[in-house]
């Protein structure tokens, strides 16, 4: 005779093994028995996204997700928080490129100054691996600032002073995230042209190599090389307006005390008149931001690709005066703009205008660069070392610290601050 017990079960249960039967039934039984009267455990099987990326929710109290997979499916992300799940949101999903389709889902309810860990799943059964994202503290913060990272297929400008033949753009491009992680940033800005061609998938492939953005979001604008429909295949906008397809990206976001609002500069307007909707866009998109978070915010950035204030090569496009004669300047003195950040002509530069901080981002992969023209208009600095570079906004309160830096120094080639 044998006694057997089923683990968790109050139970004894008692078999006289006379044959090979009564064996059989045996091993179902204690295959079957509950695991300890807890609910069965589901084994998971490893889902791997592809692409996987992150930006700015609408708050600090969100995050938002996109990646690609090869099937059709729904989109979920879970949060767990020291190994115990907070939450699961269900997103939004649909086709892509050939092949492929995109899939995008948000956080949500998040609290400030938080390590959390994240899975993304298609189907809420098979999640992927944890990846980390820890939430901003409330009073101080830091941000990342880059100009056309521009992935592409390639190697990177010969005359860069950075230059060797093993260093690729997204060589550079890896690099200058290292060096922006290192700075303990809570989320990247980017000013536009993320890649080179816009319909490439295998630029954006490289654009999301880099493994520490999987836990650092990027905001993205839309530069002239950005347009093409995969752009928004590939990123999660807060906010976004609803306007005319091909100005897509205008969108806005919380963080903190600072209002963040995206417009996109990329169209290559041919007249002012031309120029004119896009500036009523814009218009409407700074006054819906301004409407959500009236009286929660000490400062107003705008981001976009364009330069209005640059002063090399792309300086001189006819399209960028066709803006400003449309109004792109003065709707940043009516909505009382504190900093304009953009790229486009890679090169760094800035200048005050009345109050008013327009600053031009260098590449921040080194595909290309463009030297400053002489003499500068006054007031303006700049620089062209002609080495992939990244500024770092450090905020506290009424105080905004910046500092502009190339991948190979650890000293600022320019650094400021503005109190308020």
């Amino acid at each position: 005779m044998g006694v057997f017990y089923c683990s968790g079960n109050q139970h004894l249960l008692y078999y006289i093994i006379m044959n090979k039967y009564l064996l059989l039934l045996l091993a179902f039984f204690i295959a079957t028995c509950s695991n300890n009267n807890k609910e069965p455990v589901i084994k998971e099987i490893e889902f791997v996204p592809e692409m996987l990326g992150l930006t700015p929710g609408s708050t600090i109290a969100e995050v938002n997700f996109a990646w690609y997979s090869d099937r059709a499916g729904n989109s979920f992300v879970r949060i767990t928080k020291n190994g115990t799940i907070v939450s699961t949101e269900k997103g939004t999903s649909g086709a892509a490129s050939e092949g492929k389709y995109f899939h995008k889902a948000t956080a949500k309810n998040l609290k400030p100054n938080t390590e959390y860990a994240y899975s993304v799943s298609n189907d809420s059964i098979n999640w992927s691996a944890e990846y980390k994202y820890k939430t901003p503290q409330t009073k101080t913060f830091k941000f990342a600032a880059i100009g056309d990272p521009q992935i592409k297929i390639g190697e990177q400008d010969i005359e860069s002073n950075w230059f060797s033949p093993d260093k690729s753009v997204a060589l550079g491009w890896k690099t200058t995230v290292e060096r922006i992680t290192a700075a303990n940033v809570d989320f990247i800005l980017s000013t536009g042209d993320q890649v080179d061609s816009g319909s490439n998938e295998e630029e954006y492939e490289k654009l999301f190599a880099p493994s520490e953005l999987k836990s650092i979001p990027m905001a993205p604008s839309v530069g002239n090389h950005d347009r093409h429909q995969i752009f928004q295949y590939h990123f999660n906008l807060p906010n976004e307006q609803n306007f005319p397809e091909e100005n897509y990206g205008n969108y806005f976001y919380l963080y903190n005390n600072i209002l963040f609002v995206a417009l996109n500069t990329s169209a290559y307007v041919e007249s002012t008149e031309d120029a004119k909707p896009y500036i009523e866009y814009f218009d409407a998109t700074l006054s819906a931001a301004d409407a959500m978070y009236s009286g929660k915010y000490k400062w107003l950035i705008v981001q976009h690709h364009k330069s209005t204030r640059s002063v090399a090569w792309h300086s001189a496009e006819k399209d960028i005066q066709y803006y400003m004669d449309a109004g792109f300047e003065k709707l940043m003195e009516k909505y009382k703009v504190d900093f304009v950040l953009a790229g486009h002509d890679h090169v760094y530069a800035r200048i005050n205008l009345g109050g008013i901080y327009y600053i031009t981002l260098n590449t921040a992969s080194g595909i290309k660069y463009y030297g400053a023209n002489e003499p500068l208009p006054a007031n303006t600095y700049a620089q062209q070392n002609r080495i992939p570079g990244y500024t770092i906004f450090e905020v506290n309160g009424n105080n905004i610290s910046v500092s502009v830096y190339e991948v190979d120094k650890d000293v600022p080639i320019d650094k400021f601050e503005v109190e308020k």
